[in-house]
């Protein structure tokens, strides 16, 4: 009997362990799986980036990479993964995810995405890059009033942005017709 209880003890055990550990990986993995709004966001960033022409001297030579840096938590997750060494405009996409742009890393950003927990760098770095050929996009409210290029903003349950041309023109950035008539609104100076 006293036999018995130990490997019925053990079973239970053995059979908890497995258990907890597939609950365990199942909750990791939706942990790392972004919303359907970020997963839309990320297409649209990726997107953004074919739609954009950077002037010459914004690399170095033919082969430097696009960076596309997350700034602040990264809202999606496994998202831009996907993307990470894809090419655009014949450049490959790297993906840096950034604490803050005072990281020596941010001088190799051609595109930066300010998440909601960056909402004081965003304050302090926006003038730093007015005049420099980096496009500013974010889905904080009032990013383009602070000199953002592009805005990202929910209606009527649907992912939608606003682009700010001007920004945009003084950082030499020149945004195609075709993504200014994917814009819900085009902010003008």
């Amino acid at each position: 009997m006293l036999a018995l209880r130990s490997i019925l003890a053990r079973t239970c055990c053995i059979i908890l362990t497995f258990v907890w550990s597939e609950l365990l990986l199942a909750s990791s993995a939706a942990a790392e799986r972004p919303s359907l709004e970020y997963q839309v966001k990320a297409s649209l960033l990726f997107n953004f980036l074919s739609y954009i022409e950077w002037p010459a001297d914004a690399f170095t030579d033919d082969s430097v990479d696009l960076f596309l840096c997350v700034v602040g938590s990264d809202p999606f997750g496994v998202a831009l993964e996907a993307v990470d060494g894809e090419l655009v405009r014949g450049r490959r996409l790297t993906v840096l995810r950034l604490a803050a742009m005072e990281s020596p890393e941010s001088a190799r950003c051609n595109a930066v995405f300010f998440s909601a927990s960056a909402s004081e760098n965003v304050a302090h770095t926006l003038p730093y890059l007015r005049r420099r050929p980096v496009l500013t996009v974010s889905d904080q409210l009032g990013f383009l009033a602070q000199g953002g290029m592009i805005e990202f903003l929910i209606t009527d349950k649907k992912v939608r942005f606003r682009v700010r041309p001007e920004a945009a023109k003084r950082a030499r950035l020149a945004l195609s017709s075709h993504l200014l008539r994917l814009a819900e609104s085009v902010i003008t100076d």
